[in-house]
């Protein structure tokens, strides 16, 4: 398994608007006393609001919010081939670096998928990690390189049984005190070797990352709270 190029990306929060405060109608007769007002936590301050730390970001991740089953976008199906959580996070690391990077910075839950794009070709596993602090996730994504990645999740038929066989990319990202580790290869197993292949790789990690944890990680941002079923 060879890494073609590893480039830290920081991604950017959409902090949108906080939501207001709800203040519930009366209802029945006149003499109905009326709910108090919902009240909105106010964010710690800075850029991460909520998910700046684990300690104002206390509930644990679920699959269920960060990973759906399939989505599409620009007409191409993206679906999920398996998926997999632990507490054993360097379990789901290779390279001492980047085990150890992710054991200081007190990881408690590691979460990952894998998701084919037939019709484009490739193939992706990405892996969520639970970390104390943004400047703990920092530090660990620096760790990151050619030797230390996230272990490819390989499903037991299909494309994605060979993930991990072939030559690819791997890009870590930090949102808030969580990191992001995606890896992607070709579905022929075959190295990106030129520019444009690259690219291509890339462009379909982006597209994952934004079409699964990023609107779930956005919401514990703003909301202080995961994303609602549904």
């Amino acid at each position: 398994m060879i890494i073609a190029a590893v480039t830290a990306v920081l991604v950017i929060p959409s902090l949108g608007s906080s939501p207001s405060a709800s203040h519930p109608k009366a209802t029945g007769s006149p003499r109905t006393t009326p709910s108090p007002a919902v009240q909105t936590p106010t964010p710690p301050p800075g850029p991460w609001l909520f998910i700046g730390a684990r300690t104002t970001d206390p509930v644990p991740l679920t699959m269920q919010e960060l990973y759906p089953l399939s989505f599409i976008d620009a007409g191409v199906y993206y679906g999920r081939t398996v998926s997999a959580k632990s507490t054993n996070c360097t379990a789901a690391i290779i390279g001492s670096a980047l085990q150890a990077a992710v054991q200081q910075a007190g990881c408690t839950q590691v979460l990952r998928a894998t998701y084919l794009a037939r019709h484009i070709g490739s193939m992706a596993t990405i892996g969520v990690l639970n970390l104390k602090s943004f400047a703990a996730a920092t530090k660990a994504a620096g760790a990151a390189g050619r030797s230390d990645f996230i272990v490819q999740l390989p499903a037991k038929t299909g494309p994605t049984h060979l993930i991990g066989n072939g030559t690819g990319i791997e890009v870590p990202l930090v949102k808030g005190h969580y990191l992001i580790l995606v890896w992607a290869e070709f579905i022929k197993l075959h190295a990106p070797r030129t520019k444009i292949q690259r690219q291509e790789l890339s462009t379909f990690m982006q597209v994952l990352v934004q079409q699964t944890v990023n609107g779930s990680l956005s919401t514990r941002m703003v909301d202080g709270k995961p994303s609602p079923p549904g």
